[in-house]
């Protein structure tokens, strides 16, 4: 794997952490 394939999978993977934390934030803020 190079750096680049590297830093586009953690990349990734922080992308879609910070998204379901967003969307889990919202909902429970909405209660």
């Amino acid at each position: 794997m190079t750096t680049t394939q590297l830093a586009l999978t953690i990349g990734s993977i922080l992308f879609a952490q910070a998204v379901t934390f967003y969307l889990f934030w919202r909902t429970y803020r909405r209660k």
